[in-house]
């Protein structure tokens, strides 16, 4: 009897393990098929509108959306009847541009209802050596997923992204983490746990103040400062009394006030270096002004700020290559590093997509921002590794200035045959606002002024051009070294 009882409890239970695995099977193929209406535009009845060049238009379900999210199912109950709906992502997410693959992850969530693996190539940087888990690209992807999702009502995702972040947030560089609490602080009623993280890992940072009344709203920098130690009230005098110059010396640098800024620096109360003030202007100002403080020659250039960040460093993070191309042109070293071993080049591939890096061939006419960028930083870096590096200057172009004149001329002109995109950029930041109008004399009388200014504006093309022909020249010795081995 116990026997028989036994082989039928064993055939019950193989019956249930069956049945749930019918049931398992079951949801599979139907999560699967509602996959593929994502891939569907055919019968599609509605679109979300995602920022870029051009614009992408993502095909939706209204059905699908609506019985999955209680934020579509509002949207849509609001639309007329026969109209066909348009969803625009930059109005519904104003304080972050999400890109298509986070869309695509929350999309794919809503209508299979699995979380996908995160996308591989979109969600690298460009640097080889990076692990593509801290990076920016990776860390935009996920911020990208929670605020969408947050906005989307989709708590099991907001709950699954905010766990991810919270878990890299002590390996993220601070100026990424500062960014995620710029953007999560508005949605700190779902994303309690990173906003709380967020605030005690800057809190125990080294931002400086300023840099936070910069980024953040008043009440998330009081948040910060609450959980920071107080200094004693003799040293708090002594800085407030500091920072408050030194505010009006950032207002002036945020209005383009420029004769402001020579007259606050002249009262000698602080110092370009002191104050740091280049590296603001790097960070947040015209690249205009940026030049024009560079003319001042009052700040040492390769000087490091509090978190022992260069200019130059500040100029990979602004990623503004016209910035940078004045930088280096006044003497900032490549080979500079920040605490945690970091150069400019690292620094700006860390936050640059691989997908926007990456050329399509060695022949490529003209540059993205991004290419540029790198290419000049990496040219940069060869030039500050050779030793003996030879001036801008020809040594056999003499004194006498028409001479220099032609040789300048020659220079840029054959620089512009080669790389015409960077030879624009190197035009563009030199004197006046490009050399172009520099290039050759309008006029037959041309006075001595004129010539010296069109000799001051063609030489701030020097380092450009010094770097394009150290990549020629390292061209054509590569070319003859491979001859040298082909040959019998």
């Amino acid at each position: 009897m116990e026997l028989s009882y036994s082989a039928t409890a064993l055939s019950d239970t193989a019956t249930s393990a069956a049945g749930s695995a019918a049931a398992d099977e079951a949801l599979r193929r139907l999560s699967d098929n509602f996959a593929t209406l994502l891939h569907s535009p055919d019968l599609a009845d509605g679109f979300i509108i995602i920022k870029g060049e051009p614009d992408h238009a993502i095909p939706v379900h209204r059905c699908v959306l609506s019985a999955r999210c209680p934020f579509f199912r509002g949207f849509f109950s609001k639309i007329p009847k026969g109209e066909e709906p348009r969803i625009e992502m930059k109005d519904l997410v104003t304080e972050f541009e999400v890109g298509v693959d986070a869309l695509n992850a929350v999309l794919g969530y809503v209508y299979s209802g699995r979380v996908g693996l995160p996308p591989g190539e979109p969600n690298k940087c460009a640097d080889e050596d990076c692990l593509h888990r801290c990076c920016k690209p990776a860390v935009d992807f996920e911020l990208g997923v929670l605020i969408t999702s947050s906005k989307f009502e989709i708590s099991e995702l907001v709950s699954l992204y905010q766990r991810r972040l919270c878990n890299v947030l002590e390996f993220v560089v601070i100026d990424d983490v500062l960014r995620i609490l710029s953007v999560v602080y508005m949605h700190s009623h779902s994303c309690m746990n990173l906003f709380t993280k967020c605030i005690k890992t800057v809190a125990h940072s080294d931002l400086e103040t300023l840099t936070l009344e910069k980024a953040l709203p008043k009440y998330v920098v009081k948040q910060v400062m609450d959980l920071r130690p107080n200094p004693p009230p003799s040293e708090s005098q002594s800085a407030d009394s500091f920072n408050n110059h030194v505010k009006k010396l950032y207002s002036a640098l945020d209005s383009d006030d420029f004769e402001l800024v020579k007259l606050l620096l002249d009262e000698r109360r602080t110092s370009l270096d002191d104050s740091c003030a280049l590296h603001y202007a790097v960070s947040h100002c015209h690249p205009k002004i940026v030049k024009r403080i560079l003319d001042l020659e009052l700040a040492n250039i390769n000087h490091k700020n509090s978190r022992g960040y260069t200019v130059l460093h500040c100029a990979a993070i602004r990623k503004e290559p016209e910035i940078i191309m004045s930088v280096l042109n006044k003497g900032a070293r490549s080979s500079e590093t920040t605490p945690d071993g970091r150069k400019a080049l690292q620094i700006f591939k860390r936050l640059t997509k691989y997908v926007d890096y990456k050329r399509p061939g060695d022949e490529v006419k003209s540059l993205t921002r991004d290419q540029l960028c790198i290419r000049l930083l990496e040219q940069a870096e060869i030039k500050d590794s050779v030793v003996g590096e030879p001036s801008v200057f020809h040594p056999d172009a003499g004194d006498d200035l028409h001479d220099m004149l032609s040789y300048l001329e020659d220079r840029v002109n054959l620089a512009r045959s080669f790389f015409p995109l960077e030879a624009e950029l190197a035009m563009a930041t030199a004197e006046g606002g490009g050399a172009l109008k520099f290039f050759v004399s309008t006029t037959l009388d041309e006075t001595q002024e004129q010539k010296l200014s069109r000799k001051k504006a063609l030489s701030e093309t020097g380092i450009l051009c010094q770097l394009i022909f150290d990549l020629l020249y390292r061209h054509i010795q590569a070319r003859e070294m491979m001859y040298c081995f082909s040959s019998p």
